[in-house]
């Protein structure tokens, strides 16, 4: 599997009423502009972040109870490409991420002039062998999987974009509890929030596994099917 973590971004908030930036990068585009104030090019920007999560220490955390031979046997890099109906974090509401050349405000205001928009359509799973995981946001360029990174505001180190979870088999079902709320888009109205989705396995071997996605709490939203890229180990920082 071909894998690249070389993809920086910021994550520009878009709130419910206008928010004046450069460029109308971050605002909400369902809102209707005859009802949006004047605009104004020297507006701050908001910036939205993922929760800072240690992968070293989520890595060296001990397992919950013994794990299982099968459980050994799935752990490591999990991609697939998706579309606008793959799920996010709740921090990812209306919000619009933008690929940085560098760091700093004038990196910011850069990407936000040439509206540098990258389209999160794949997802990057990390299943660690001690039943921790990490699921880092992800794009594909080239048809490439590549995991995009935020930077710390005050060290300008790299860090990783995403949510932390647990993980179990049960039966033939990889169950996932994220440590934070997710969002399921919906057709109609308001996204879904949910913390637990399950991928139920298939018999079969080889790279490139198909798995039907479904959400226990939402019983009422019908599954859906992945084709996982499944490569052993860690490419995360």
């Amino acid at each position: 599997m071909s894998v690249s973590v070389s993809v920086s971004v910021i994550g520009l908030a878009c709130d419910a009423g206008p928010r004046p930036v450069p460029n109308s990068a971050a605002r909400n585009e369902d809102a209707d502009s005859s009802e949006r104030e004047p605009e104004s090019p020297r507006a701050p920007v908001a910036q939205a972040r993922a929760p800072a999560v240690d992968l070293a220490a989520l890595r060296g955390q001990s397992a919950p109870r013994p794990v299982s031979e099968l459980e050994r046997s799935l752990a490591g890099t999990w991609t697939a490409k998706v579309g606008p109906d793959a799920p996010r974090p709740v921090w990812m509401k209306e919000m619009v991420m933008l690929q940085t050349h560098g760091q700093g405000a004038g990196a910011i205001l850069d990407a936000v002039e040439k509206d540098r928009r990258v389209a999160t359509n794949c997802v990057w799973l990390e299943l660690y062998a001690n039943l921790r995981g990490f699921r880092n946001e992800c794009m594909l360029l080239e048809g490439t999987p590549q995991a995009l990174q935020q930077h710390d505001p005050n060290t300008g180190a790299p860090e990783p974009y995403g949510v932390a979870f647990s993980w179990t088999v049960e039966d033939r079902f990889v169950r996932i509890t994220y440590d934070h709320p997710m969002l399921l888009p919906a057709a109609d109205g308001e996204p879904l929030e949910f913390r637990e989705t399950t991928l139920e396995l298939r018999a079969g071997g080889g790279a490139v596994h198909t798995l039907t996605q479904a959400f226990p709490e939402h019983p009422e939203v019908p599954g859906v099917e992945r084709q996982f890229e499944i490569a052993p180990g860690s490419y995360l920082d």
